[in-house]
């Protein structure tokens, strides 16, 4: 299955340099007239996959699980309980993770339960459908308190301070399902840098701290990891802010 959606971006003519659905002058120099063979594709990743996840080890230990953890509430019964949890989570609206991923969603929409219209709207950091359905004024209240420049946002830039209003609450939820999965004084490490909204700017991996430590976690260490030659302006919605470095901050469950 894995292998079956990675085939998707190397048999397609988008730029495999990145996760965007869009064909770059490069990818149409090095790549016009060649034909990629799915077949072989999948086959080559299946060998990989197997090499890397299968035969090290008599008895592997892995798993893939599909779960949504802004709204699986059955998550610890599914998943268990883990001594680390290390992820990077959505930079709020810097990235369109539908557009990005698409392709994938659309082959396999026949294959996994699901239908892509319905995931639209379900992305953290999403820009689309009614983004404060639901939201009551203390919520809202609560929300400016932790970051309080969003009241500004939402006098000069009402939209993007919905995108932040939802963010916050996706990622609050996120974090406490996170916690359920995690053993006692188990150990979660967040990625995450800066964000550029309505001008404005937002530290993201702060964001993530306040609402770890709401949740009952402990911040015991901290390094930033410069991106350098990696700069990448992330253009859309007009912004054109430059997420400069990565914030590594690892927490303990007390």
């Amino acid at each position: 299955m894995l292998a079956y959606a990675l085939a998707v971006r190397l048999c397609s003519k988008a730029d495999q340099r990145s996760p965007k659905p869009f064909v770059s002058k490069e990818a149409k120099r090095t790549r016009a007239l060649r034909h990629f063979d799915p077949y072989k594709t999948i086959q080559s990743l299946l060998n990989e996959l197997s090499t890397r996840y299968g035969r090290q080890a008599p008895t592997p230990r892995h798993r893939f699980v599909a779960a949504d953890l802004s709204r699986d509430e059955d998550l610890a019964h599914r998943l268990g309980r883990y001594s680390h949890v290390i992820t990077s989570p959505p930079y709020i609206n810097a990235q369109d993770y539908y557009r990005n991923f698409k392709l994938e969603l659309y082959l396999l929409e026949d294959v996994l339960p699901f239908r892509v219209d319905d995931l639209r709207e379900r992305f953290i950091g999403t820009e689309r459908g009614n983004l404060l359905d639901g939201f009551s004024r203390q919520e809202l209240q609560t929300n400016r308190e932790l970051l309080p420049i969003l009241t500004k946002l939402e006098r000069h830039h009402h939209r993007l301070a919905s995108v932040v209003h939802r963010y916050v609450r996706d990622m609050n939820i996120a974090i406490t399902n996170l916690k359920h999965v995690l053993k006692p004084k188990g150990t979660m490490v967040l990625v995450c840098g800066d964000n550029l909204i309505g001008g404005e700017h937002i530290r993201t991996w702060k964001i993530l701290q306040r609402l770890a430590e709401r949740a009952g976690f402990a911040l015991f260490d901290r390094f930033t990891d410069a991106i350098g030659d990696r700069l990448l302006p992330p253009k859309r919605c007009g912004h054109k802010g430059l997420i400069k470095e990565e914030v590594v901050s690892a927490f303990r469950l007390v």
